[in-house]
């Protein structure tokens, strides 16, 4: 009987421990549902990983300034922190030291900034500022035509006389020659013409400065053409070094010796035109037809007394009967004898 309910209460600890084990078991298995609010919307599908709060609203547009590296940390920590964020690169930021160039809107021209202001606009520090600069194209000799008109007459003799008292145009004339680059002018036939016109103009003013004289040779002690007193562009010219050194090798042209006055009564008389660049060629033309054609020179058939320009330059005009031939209402014969008048050095005035 003693082993009968031994037995009995063995077996109804195993039942109460079984049931315990279950009932434990049961609770840890189980999950403890969400509770959801009435209010808010069924979750979306357990598949998709959990979305932060912060994509879901607009983020506000990020303003970078200069010079600021705590910005910069913000972004990179928010990048760290959420992925899905979009990555903004960060230039790197302007040091202040250094100042931006300059681009001048249309129409205007940049201006320098403070230091730099002073560097470009100091003589001391741009020679090129102390540079007097006259750039002309075409060169204005209306000036130098109302001289001319007024005292020289229709044989190209000079009034010396009335030149002498007006000598002020004269010399504002010249004034403006001195200030003019020729190598600026637009083409050989402004700058021959400007070259001519200061030989002339330069060769009044000489004879008016020092009149009354009886010849051209009584100024600069007999040697007027050498004398270096001429101040052209800067630089200093004899008459010669105009007339030799430029107007003959740069501009050759023959016809040039009947258009330079030496101031003599024998030499080219005077137009009472300035020469232009567009001109040139007919006065050229006229000028040496008058005067081969004048009195300073005896053409027949048979022969020549010519001018002693002809001789002095007889390298310039070649074959002296061709030339002659070209331009002579008389036409000399081809065994025509040539001879050359002495030259009077007298002063050409009327």
């Amino acid at each position: 009987m003693s082993a009968e309910k031994h037995l009995s209460n063995n077996i109804t600890t195993h039942i109460v421990f079984c049931c315990t084990f279950l009932v434990l078991t049961s609770i840890c298995s189980c999950k403890e549902e969400p509770t959801l609010n009435n209010n808010q919307p069924p979750a979306e599908s357990t598949n998709k990983p959990p979305v932060s709060s912060l994509t879901r609203k607009k983020l506000p547009a990020i303003t970078r300034k200069e010079n600021k590296t705590e910005e910069t940390d913000t972004l990179n920590k928010h990048t760290e922190k959420n992925s899905q964020l979009p990555v903004v690169q960060v230039k790197k930021s302007i040091n202040r030291a250094e100042k931006p160039a300059l681009k001048p809107q249309e129409g205007k021209t940049a201006s320098l900034p403070d230091d730099r202001l002073t560097k470009y606009n100091s003589p001391e520090k741009n020679p090129d500022l102390n540079k007097k600069t006259n750039i002309t194209t075409i060169a204005d000799h209306a000036q130098f035509t109302d001289i001319l008109q007024k005292v020289v007459d229709k044989n190209g003799l000079v009034n010396y006389t009335r030149l002498k008292k007006d000598i002020k145009s004269l010399r504002k004339y010249t004034d403006y020659l001195s200030g003019i680059d020729a190598d600026q002018l637009i083409n050989n036939q402004e700058k021959t013409a400007f070259w001519i016109n200061s030989y002339n103009a330069y060769t009044l003013l000489m004879v008016a400065n020092n009149y009354p004289v009886a010849s051209v040779r009584d100024i600069f002690e007999g040697k007027p053409w050498d004398k270096k007193w001429i101040i052209i562009n800067n630089r200093q010219y004899s008459l010669n070094q105009i007339k030799n050194d430029i107007i003959r090798k740069n501009y050759f042209d023959p016809r040039i010796h009947f258009v330079l006055s030496d101031a003599s009564i024998t030499g080219p008389g005077l137009s009472s035109k300035a020469f232009t660049g567009v001109l040139l060629e007919p006065m050229l033309e006229a000028r040496t037809m008058s005067f081969i054609n004048g009195p300073l020179n005896e053409i027949s058939a048979n022969q020549m007394e010519l001018n002693q320009i002809f001789d002095l330059y007889r390298q310039d005009f070649g074959r002296l009967i061709p030339y002659i031939s070209r331009y002579s209402v008389v036409k000399p014969g081809k065994n025509a004898k040539i001879s050359f008048r002495e030259y009077d050095w007298r002063l050409n005035k009327q």
